[in-house]
């Protein structure tokens, strides 16, 4: 099954049943700060008791991270950038080179549309989160490596056509990688892992019966005896 199959499967019955509910009263707001070596890392952290929808966008020149659910303010103006509103928070790629972004806990949606390389970590944290990566506005692939991580529950998590770092962490989750030569985690629970085009490395040897495909390219798989049969795979062991 292709990526585009898994995404619209689980995104056409829930868009995200995550960011529906209601968010308790009196839970703080997200932050955003520059971090790291030079302050190069725009790093954006919810707060605790928040579901999320946030969505983050390279583009030539600078990068962008929105929390499109209005009730949570994204806070905090990091120096050098720029805050249109109460929910976007804008930085210059003079300033910045990577964004890393943790949603935290409860079930959140956590996508990223990057026009221009840029290292990108997304982080689902704990709760049934969807994780995305993709890449438009006429920018191709570059060489950039997303990892996307989804952490506790039973998560979603699809890159695109990168060389992705894709991880589902515990629960029962859903990976597709897409194109790119990529890494494929499932972590522990009954996974479904599609490792798409390109030559990737699929991990499933965690003691539970995963779904494997691994689709064109030289794929090598580790898995468990107990696992579905793996098709596609150039080397299972």
């Amino acid at each position: 099954m292709s990526i585009s199959t898994l995404k619209k499967s689980f995104l056409g019955l829930a868009t995200v049943a995550a960011v529906a509910a209601s968010v308790p009263a009196g839970a703080e707001a997200s932050t955003a700060s520059r971090t790291g070596s030079g302050g190069q890392v725009l790093t954006v952290r919810a707060a605790p008791g928040e579901a999320n929808d946030i969505e983050v966008y390279s583009r030539p020149g600078y990068i962008l991270v929105w929390e499109r659910n209005n009730v949570d303010p994204l806070v905090g103006q990091p120096a050098g950038c720029v805050n249109y509103n109460a929910n976007q928070v804008q930085c210059p790629t003079t300033l910045v080179r990577s964004v890393y972004v943790d949603t935290g806990d409860r079930s959140d949606r956590l996508v990223a549309d990057l026009g221009v390389p840029v290292t990108a970590t997304l982080a689902g944290g704990a709760g049934n989160d969807v994780v995305d990566v993709k890449g438009t506005a006429g920018g191709a692939p570059g060489p950039q490596t997303p990892n996307l991580l989804g952490g506790d529950g039973d998560d979603h998590v699809y890159g695109w056509q990168f060389s992705d770092n894709l991880s589902g962490g515990s629960g029962h989750d859903t990976i597709g990688a897409g194109g790119g030569a990529d890494t494929l985690n499932g972590g522990t629970g009954i996974d479904r892992l599609d490792a798409g085009q390109g030559n990737d490395t699929v991990l499933a040897r965690d003691g539970w019966g995963d779904i494997v495909a691994c689709g064109t390219g030289y794929d090598r798989a580790q898995r468990d005896s107990n696992d579905q049969p793996i098709t596609s795979c150039e080397a299972a062991f």
